[in-house]
């Protein structure tokens, strides 16, 4: 009797997720509050980018392979931040690189999002071998994001504390970033 009752559980959990995830999520973007950040101009001007880019963004969907994806969060460790302080610079990346991703790459972030959202936090020395990542980043066409730090607690104001690349195939993301250590 029991057994039952789980397999009813999960059968009712599966068709309830699916549902859901047929929903379509953009009708909650535009209750959202407008905030300025330092990134506005960097997003227009990658929006721009992307607006010039080949029109074959169409076959791109039906081309979509179901792998692993991840996304990684690259800390400057010369700065010695606390842990919490950590915590919500990789806090903020992921978010910047998620809002960047539902823009710019919707299908790398469906498939993250399914299996599982993987992140993994890695660490630099200095800011520069960190901006190195983020123009490499650039390049190759990966989702990127710098955390600015407003400068109210451990740090300056205008300190880049980490690097969010991702989402992305984690063959792609560790062609970048396979070298590093791990936070």
């Amino acid at each position: 009797m029991d057994a039952a009752k789980i397999v009813a559980a999960v059968a009712v959990g599966a068709l309830g997720y699916r549902y859901l995830a047929a929903q379509p999520t953009s009708s909650f973007h535009g209750h959202a509050r407008s905030i300025s950040t330092s990134h506005k101009k960097e997003d227009a001007e990658d929006d721009a980018e992307d607006a010039d880019s080949s029109d074959d963004e169409g076959d791109e969907e039906e081309t979509l392979k179901w792998e692993p994806h991840k996304m990684v969060l690259v800390v400057r460790n010369d700065l010695k931040m606390g842990k919490g302080k950590i915590a919500a610079q990789c806090g903020h990346a992921t978010l910047g690189a998620y809002k960047r991703a539902v823009k710019r790459t919707p299908q790398a972030l469906e498939c993250w999002e399914a299996l599982g959202q993987a992140k993994v936090a890695l660490k630099v020395e200095t800011e520069e071998e960190m901006l190195e990542l983020a123009a490499k980043a650039k390049e190759i066409g990966l989702v990127h994001y710098v955390v600015v730090d407003a400068g109210r607690t451990q740090i300056a104001p205008d300190t880049k504390t980490v690097l969010a690349v991702g989402p992305a195939p984690n063959g792609d993301v560790d062609k970048l970033t396979g070298h590093l250590k791990l936070m």
